[in-house]
């Protein structure tokens, strides 16, 4: 195929961009500008070069600044003296953008709608029809971006052609090609280190047009032309095509309406089952270019030349857009948890009660393949071609934009296209968070939107308790049919990938067998003690069969860190000349001092740094680098970080409070730097990579001020960003078992940086000393480390006082609980010595569970009374010691919302199981009893109750357990009243034995007698009194509702006032309980709207009925939806009512039966 041949056919089926340099000028402008200023642009030379002659002007209004506005009139007044026909004959080719140097307009290109800043890059920025031509460096009579005429000036065009550059950039390694015409480095603002980026892109992505022989010769462009990356072709672009002027006739383009993109789903506005909608660009450019709004085009059949570089730019397009054609050209293994992932969205689909959405979440280890899963789902989503997709990438960090995504659905998709449902899809990979994706779907409710995200493990996979998530979980290992589709993709691309694909197969289930036979386990989920293997595998084997990866990286920092190098040698020569003993050296007849194995070493060091958090995706705060080596550059630290930031490999970003971090643009290519620099030890590869990951930590550690403690949870906070960093090399990161044998080298290096200051740090310091300690008691250095971690934890908690309730308070003490339990042994007798650290521990954790009941603070209580009950020989110790447990136990099943995670749940079954063989002694009973203690009753019942959780509705059998225990307690009954935890457990069995559920179950219709409601009410009230009984929702939520039952207004104001305490532990805007007459049919009351403006669309309401006089009730629109419009002071008749943690929530009542499923 010919040149001509090739490019005509990249242009109709990539994206294609044109470059025109700044010798497409021709020498034309600055000899037809004012002859005073001509003077001083080119002075006495017949030719001199565009760049030159505005460096002259910049030198000529450095000093007389006042002339800028007349040398700016001057040159464009010339602008429309120039005559050039060449552009018409260019842009025939059908570009998708073009791109000059230039900083004036040729004839032809104010045709063009004009880019000269970053922010005016929309979402139609490569489109066709609505063709941009950029100015990189400012255009001459533009106010956002003049011509620069200043050095101040010329350093912003600079930075601000970095990010223009860079979004092209991303596009042409994406799928597309460069085509470069009139340029020179030597003269020319874009230099050839601008091209570094390019290494990684397939063969033939840039043409060079006219390029002269000393370009060719520069090291950057000489490795494109090697690698065969960048075409030359000799003639000017102009030339060329005038002469195929009949040929480049052959190749038709269609013409295509690019004002608006098709979307084809269900619309509520049309009776057909598929109706193709437009959404118009003019609203798609109003979005960050985060949120992609997939229209009918991700579905058609790419064209390409190339299979195999296609695959590869499919693989490669971390934390970008999905390369969409790559799913319809059969390049996605299918998972399998795909089904369930689609099917969980699905179910979400048919649901019509706002209140029932649930975030979806599918999650993973690093690079396990959870953006691909969650492309795919788009994808699937979207060829069925029933509701709209957004896809958000995981460059939109927080929820700066949701109001944004929220106008966008409401007033567009939902109400101009009809959209039935819309599926968010926010590849946002979160870290033990997920508050984000719940506030989007709270935010979205209204909208019916479900959101569908990514997040990381931490630890172990989780089981997720709370209602609001559905949890998939990708794992690390992947099974045979998986390995079987993976080899059917590869074969499709190329059979050589699936003949070295079994060959890496084979070797891993060697290592497997190898570790199976050695240590008995079941699985292997890793291979070669590297995380996920399956991530390995992708990279092993392309880099055998495709140099694009690793070489491409290898190649791209190299020349990023060299031409720092160079900047950092002539930096340093300045500042020498600028320095009065350089007079001195050079009297000596002394040469300038060498530095340059010094820069080398620094430079490397300093990329290691980034990278050993850029392997993770994390930022490093650049003040860390900044202190690192600012001995040396602390004067001009601007253009240091600057530089750094120019980097084609180093992404620099300054957040709106100032705070500046530094980054790799891919985890991938961060961990590939890593990887090639210990590539030539053959034999200990991991050892010395380690070595070079940990050295760099610990120097990040060291150059951290982790003094710098804000009021507030910030996130971006240098301290909370390291600590973050070293929770990934941590006991709970993806690679735990890796890096242990380092967990106290780092444990030592945060201690000497935070100097006791910042509890992050002492807590993830005392957690690695803890997970190094190796319960050898006679190891004096392993429990000193240990007794000094646990000393700075009690300084840390000292600190805090006595009444102290913080969430913070609560997490020192669990750590330290979790420390002294290590200096109990799992056998023998309790020594008087472990029985007081077993006393210490108990105090610690009630602290912190009073605090926060959670999996960690039940957990470290379950697991030292669990490994101390077996050692205890005292029976009346023994006894305390269980009851105890079960009570926790119980106090784990009354909060079924917070997320306890699997583990503890068997932890729960432990204990159940200690005491199902508890042998009772009758006479101790009896004693304990006589004295008012609840110890023994409490134990019985939760025996009876045979492990019933109150997590679901009871069985005939369970129910049957429910009403023995009743009648149990009822025979000891003023014991139980008078001690908390007995009464609250027979609160919630009165519960389920008059309603036949547990408590808070969703939309409940509760139907008790009058009688059964003071009953239990009376019940909680004498819970409440109870100075020793814990705060919990259901007595105060049941006093709620029956205060309002019995008109007492201020009563149910109160419990109102404390329910609402509840709302971070709990959903607080799902309706529980609907109340109903004894005989069961809903209580219904005329309503009259208070007040329908509100921005989260929530409305209020009073009661008619004088009986409830002062009550405010809320609802949705959603809940009336028979009425069309809500208006202050709109009467409604027949309101259901319920209740929620606000209060009283109101209901049309065939709108509730539809949200429910009728009634229960």
């Amino acid at each position: 195929m010919t040149d001509f041949d090739e490019l005509m056919i990249r242009i109709s089926t990539e994206t294609a961009v044109l470059f025109l340099g700044q010798m497409y000028d021709q020498n034309v402008l600055f000899k037809n500008i004012d002859d005073k200023y001509k003077r001083v642009a080119i002075g006495e030379k017949k030719e001199i070069s565009y760049a030159e002659a505005v460096t002259n002007l910049i030198n000529y209004c450095d000093e007389k600044p006042e002339e800028k506005k007349s040398i700016i009139s001057s040159i464009i007044a010339a602008e429309s003296a120039i005559c050039d026909k060449r552009f018409e004959k260019l842009t025939s080719l059908h570009w998708n953008g073009i791109v000059t140097s230039l900083m004036h307009a040729m004839p032809g290109f104010d045709s063009l709608h004009s880019v000269v800043r970053y922010a005016e890059i929309k979402t139609d920025y490569f489109s066709e029809k609505n063709l941009k031509l950029t100015y990189l460096f400012g255009r001459v009579g533009n106010e956002q971006a003049n011509m620069p005429l200043s050095y101040d000036e010329q350093m912003k065009a600079e930075t601000s052609k970095e990010q223009m550059w860079r979004e092209i950039v991303n596009r042409i390694i994406l799928r597309g090609i460069l085509v470069v015409d009139s340029w020179n480095p030597q003269y020319d603002w874009l230099k050839e280190r601008d091209f570094n980026a390019f290494i990684s892109c397939p063969k033939h992505s840039i043409f060079f047009f006219n390029l002269s022989d000393e370009a060719k010769r520069k090291p950057q462009i000489r490795q494109l032309i090697s690698k065969e990356i960048a075409v030359v072709i000799e003639d000017s672009l102009y030339d060329w095509i005038r002469e195929r002027e009949v040929e480049t006739q052959n190749y038709s383009y269609e013409e295509n309406d690019e004002d608006s993109v098709e979307i084809t789903i269900d619309s509520q506005l049309d009776k057909a089952e598929h109706s193709v909608k437009r959404l118009e660009f003019s609203i798609l450019n109003q979005l960050d270019r985060s949120i992609i709004v997939l229209d009918d085009s991700i579905l058609d059949n790419p064209n390409y030349l190339d299979r195999k570089e296609y695959f590869m730019r499919f693989l490669s397009t971390e934390n970008l857009e999905p390369l969409w054609g790559g799913y319809s050209s059969g390049f996605y293994f299918k998972r399998d948890i795909d089904e369930e992932l689609l099917e969980k969205v699905e179910y979400q689909l048919k649901n019509n009660d706002p209140a029932k959405s649930k975030v979806i979440l599918i999650e993973g280890r690093n690079a396990s393949g959870k953006s691909a899963c969650l492309g795919n789902l788009a994808f699937q989503l979207r060829r069925k071609k029933t509701y709209p997709v957004i896809y958000i990438t995981s460059e939109m960090r927080d929820k700066s934009h949701f109001e944004q995504i929220f106008n966008l659905i409401r007033n567009h998709i939902n109400e101009k296209l009809g959209a039935r449902k819309t599926v968010v899809i926010w590849d946002r990979n979160t870290y033990d968070n997920d508050d984000l994706y719940d506030e989007l779907r709270k935010l979205l409710e209204e909208c019916n939107v479900i959101v569908v995200g990514s997040r990381y493990i931490v630890g172990d996979a989780q089981e997720k308790k709370n209602r609001n998530v559905d949890v998939v979980t990708l794992k690390d290992e992947l099974s045979e049919l998986e390995i079987v589709e993976l080899k059917e993709a590869l074969q499709a691309v190329d059979s050589a990938y699936a003949n070295h694909f079994e060959k890496i197969i084979q070797t891993i289930e060697g290592v497997s067998n190898n570790l199976l036979q050695a240590n008995g386990r079941a699985t292997v989920k890793t291979y070669a003690d590297k995380g996920n293997w399956f991530l390995m595998i992708m990279y092993r084997l392309f880099e055998d069969l495709h140099e694009i990866q690793q070489h491409s990286v290898k190649q791209e920092t190299q020349s990023a860190e060299n031409a720092f190098i160079d900047w950092l040698e002539k930096y340093s020569n300045e500042k020498f000349y600028s320095l009065s003993f350089a007079k001195l050296y050079e009297d000596l007849g002394l040469a300038h001092p060498d530095r340059s194995d010094e820069y080398k070493h620094f430079v490397s060091e300093m990329y290691n740094m980034i990278a050993v958090a850029g392997k993770y995706g994390l930022e490093l705060p650049a003040m860390v680098v900044y202190r690192a080596y600012a001995d040396d550059f602390a004067d001009d630290w601007g253009e240091f970080s600057a530089r750094i930031g120019r980097s084609s490999v180093i992404e620099m970003t300054q957040y709106e409070d100032g705070t500046l971090t530094f980054r790799f643009r891919r985890a991938l290519m961060a961990s590939l730097f890593l990887e090639e620099q210990v590539k030539n030890y053959t034999d200990s590869a991991d050892k010395e990579l380690m070595n070079i990951e940990i050295h760099s930590l610990v120097k990040i550690i060291h150059n951290t001020n982790f003094n710098d403690v804000s009021d507030s949870d910030d996130s971006f906070s240098e301290p909370i960003q390291v600590v973050n960093l070293i929770r990934k090399y941590g006991p709970n990161g993806p690679e735990a078992s890796k890096y242990k044998d380092y967990f106290l080298e780092i444990a030592e290096a945060i201690n000497e940086a935070n100097r006791d200051m910042n509890d992050e740090a002492i807590l993830v310091a005392s957690h690695l000393v803890r997970e190094a300690f190796n319960g050898d008691s006679n190891d004096l250095e392993q429990n000193k480390l240990l007794l000094t971690a646990r000393t700075k934890l009690h300084k840390a908690i000292n600190r805090y006082g006595r009444y102290n309730k913080s969430q913070q308070l609560s997490r020192l003490k669990v750590e330290l609980c979790s420390n002294l339990l290590k200096s109990i042994r799992s056998d023998g007798q309790l020594t008087k010595e472990e029985l007081e650290i077993f006393e210490q521990i108990n105090e610690y954790i009630d602290d912190a569970m009073a605090i926060d009941l959670n999996r960690f603070s039940a957990g470290v209580f379950l697991d030292a009374n669990l490994k101390v009950y077996p050692l205890v020989t005292n029976a009346q110790q023994k006894d305390r010691i269980l009851s105890r447990m079960l009570q926790i136990a119980d106090d784990v099943k009354d909060a079924p919302y917070n997320d306890f995670g699997s583990n503890i749940y068997g932890k729960i079954l432990a204990v159940l199981d200690l005491a199902k063989r508890y042998q009772e002694i009758e006479e101790e009973n009896a004693r304990l009893i006589k004295e008012g203690s609840d110890v023994g009753i409490y134990r019985r019942a939760m025996l009876s109750l045979d492990g019933y959780f109150f997590d679901k509705r009871p069985d005939k059998e369970e129910m049957a357990n429910i009403q023995k225990t009743i009648k149990e307690l009822e025979e000891h009954l003023q014991i139980v009243l008078n001690n908390p935890r007995t009464l609250y457990l027979y609160i919630r069995l009165l519960w389920v034995a008059m309603t036949e559920r547990p408590p808070f179950t969703e939309k409940q219709f509760v139907n008790l007698s009058n009688e059964n409601w003071k009953k239990i009410a009376g019940l909680c009230k004498v819970y409440i009194k109870n100075k020793d009984a814990q705060k919990k929702a259901f007595p105060y939520f049941v006093n709620m509702i029956n205060a309002f039952r019995e008109g007492n207004v201020n009563d149910y104001k109160d419990m109102v006032n404390i329910t609402r305490e509840f709302r971070r532990k709990m959903p607080a805007h799902i309706t529980f309980v609907v109340l109903c007459n004894e005989d069961g049919t809903p209580v219904m009351e005329n309503i009259k709207v208070a007040c329908s403006t509100s921005r989260s669309a929530v409305y209020s309401a009073e009661f008619q009925n004088s009986l409830y006089k002062g009550v405010e009730a809320y609802f949705k629109a959603s809940n009336f939806k028979d009425v069309l419009e809500i208006s202050d002071g709109k009467p409604i008749k027949n309101a259901l009512i319920g209740f929620n943690m606000y209060g009283v929530v109101v209901y049309g009542e065939s709108d509730l039966k539809s949200q429910i499923g009728g009634l229960n």
